[in-house]
């Protein structure tokens, strides 16, 4: 089975290859004899070299023994091994999704050592927090200097063999101490250094401002007692209401109800103004639509309704409607 070599540009990492490790060298060491008399020898061994340097191949780690040093290179099994002499022993990695990128970091982070910025990196990479580191010799008190006051306001402290020294810093944290303890010093702590450690509780509050009702009066001796809103009136024409109650042969739930005056709507006050224009209710329930209004009274009997059982429109033309039974009745009804 012939074994394609491997495409090397697929796993570029912008530096120099190895020369003279990676490529099989057949050509250059069989004489020509055998190139003409046997072509299938050396078309064998060209394969079986191409085959050692898969990643299948039993003698992998064997060629890849230049880049076992490499954290960029070398194989994730082998890692555990840098681990170990990076970190002492220590695993610190097995937190890490991306491990080979977490041995990378620590060595830069090992390489500043003791500086503030490797002690926050440490919080932020090994417990996602963001520590406060400060300098408590910036808080001793000393004679003859104008910030050197006496006084709690000032926070300013006697010289002791701890905390308030020279060679002293504090780290403000919301892990306890014992937690981050052990791999600190390995990491980030500056030999000779006094550490100090303090439990910082934060708590975030969320509240809402609300603000009082204010009503706004007139000054005395005006007073409001109430209040009222005023609308536009008008009358509506209600001769094309749909009823849902029938169904007709066609299956459509709808007819027309040509009645304008529904009876159970009206008060009993109302029903008195109706009879000044109808000598009966049945004659005011089958009234068809509203002309021109012919009184400026505001009750009903200022309208002027017709009985014709018709459809008018201010200039008279008569309106065409079917039922739900015919096919017209979508195309043909005319508002």
């Amino acid at each position: 089975m012939p074994h394609t070599k491997k495409d090397l540009t697929l796993t570029d990492i912008n530096r120099r290859e190895l020369g003279g490790f990676t490529t099989h060298t057949v050509d250059s060491i069989l004489p020509g004899f055998f190139q003409d008399e046997y072509p299938k020898l050396v078309s064998l061994l060209k394969h079986y070299y191409d085959f050692q340097y898969t990643d299948d191949s039993p003698a992998k780690m064997i060629h890849d023994l230049f880049l076992n040093r490499d954290i960029t290179q070398t194989d994730l099994e082998l890692l555990s091994y840098i681990e170990d002499e990076l970190l002492l022993g220590q695993s610190y990695f097995e937190g890490f999704k991306d491990k080979r990128a977490a041995a990378k970091y620590s060595n830069q982070l090992y390489r500043a050592k003791g500086t503030k910025f490797s002690i926050e990196q440490f919080f932020r990479i090994f417990f996602g927090v963001d520590p406060d580191i400060i300098y408590t010799k910036e808080n001793v008190f000393k004679v003859g200097e104008e910030k050197s006051t006496i006084g709690d306001e000032n926070q300013k402290y006697l010289t002791d063999n701890k905390l308030y020294q020279t060679f002293a810093l504090l780290v403000k944290t919301d892990i306890s101490f014992k937690e981050w303890k052990e791999p600190y010093k390995l990491f980030a702590h500056p030999a000779g250094m006094f550490i100090g450690s303090e439990v910082q509780i934060v708590s975030a509050v969320e509240d809402a401002l609300t603000a009082p009702l204010v009503v706004i009066e007139p000054p005395p001796p005006l007073a409001v007692h109430a209040t009222a809103s005023f609308g536009d009136f008008t009358n509506t024409d209600m001769t094309a209401l749909v009823d849902d109650e029938y169904i007709d042969s066609a299956g459509v739930l709808s007819r027309i109800r040509p009645e304008l005056i529904s009876l159970e709507t009206f008060s009993l006050e109302e029903i008195q103004t109706i009879e000044n224009q109808y000598s009966s209710l049945r004659e005011a329930q089958i009234a068809g639509s509203p002309t021109f209004d012919d009184s400026d009274q505001f009750q009903t009997n200022g309208m002027d309704l017709s009985n014709n059982f018709a459809f008018e429109t201010m200039d008279q033309e008569q309106h065409q409607w079917f039922s739900g039974d015919s096919d017209q009745y979508v195309k043909s009804f005319t508002l």
